[in-house]
């Protein structure tokens, strides 16, 4: 069974870093051919996210990690997904493992991780583009692919990430277009005449510029009426299965 320790580091600007280091199961050495132990280590802001990242990393070699001597991309990425737990929100989780599945998997996935080349990035990266993929969707996808080989990288699964010297397109930049503060006055008025039941959330979504999440994380609690005030303590996301 995986066990580790956790570590506090401090750098030489004062930066805290939190390091955990997993003391992996035995595997079988080819050149020696004895059992040798392997540590693998994850560095993270805080305790908090360091101890999820060392739990979803210790599951997932007691599932199984896959032999990245010949581990494709396919199921390096199932393995890698595996392991991020609450490293990540919900939300990005979620749009990791589709991003996997429909743009990763179909094109990359045979090949094998350690046969990874910037060439294939590039390849993917231009044939998502030309499938019609926005460029700051394939902008993610890299991002993604990034975060994923030097993920690889600092376990030793590979000796560099290729992702490194690919280079995605930039993402874009559309031109905003804002109401008029007397379209927003027809819209609330609109609003109110018909009896929406979320008129009033249209109004404070526009009267605070709120994100979404956090006006639906609101509750009772966080609004003073006396004081007219009132205060973002959470936001609510979608959970990962849905």
């Amino acid at each position: 069974m995986a066990r580790g320790s956790i570590q506090k580091r401090i750098g030489p600007q004062g930066r805290v870093s939190w390091t955990a280091i997993v003391d992996l199961p035995k595997v079988l050495d080819p050149k020696t051919g004895k059992l040798v132990r392997k540590q693998k280590r994850v560095t993270a802001a805080t305790k908090k996210e360091v101890e999820a990242m060392a739990a979803a990393l210790v599951a997932a070699t007691e599932k199984g990690m896959p032999d990245t001597t010949r581990a494709t991309v396919a199921e390096f990425m199932a393995y890698w997904l595996g392991t991020l737990g609450g490293a990540v929100k919900p939300g990005t989780l979620r749009a990791y493992r589709d991003m996997t599945r429909n743009h990763v998997v179909p094109y990359l996935g045979p090949v094998r991780l350690a046969k990874l080349t910037p060439a294939h990035l590039h390849q993917l990266y231009a044939g998502r583009t030309a499938a019609g993929l926005s460029n700051t969707t394939v902008n993610m996808l890299h991002h993604m692919l990034h975060r994923a080989i030097g993920d690889a990288v600092r376990w030793e699964h590979v000796h560099r990430n290729v992702a490194d010297a690919a280079k995605p397109p930039r993402r874009d930049r559309p031109e905003l277009t804002v109401w008029s503060i007397a379209e927003v006055e027809r819209f609330l008025t609109a609003a109110h005449d018909a009896s929406d039941p979320l008129a009033a959330l249209w109004a404070l979504a526009l009267d605070t510029g709120m994100r979404r999440g956090e006006l639906l994380g609101l509750k009772w609690a966080d609004v003073d009426l006396e004081a007219g005030a009132l205060s973002i303590s959470r936001t609510l996301s979608r959970g990962g299965g849905g």
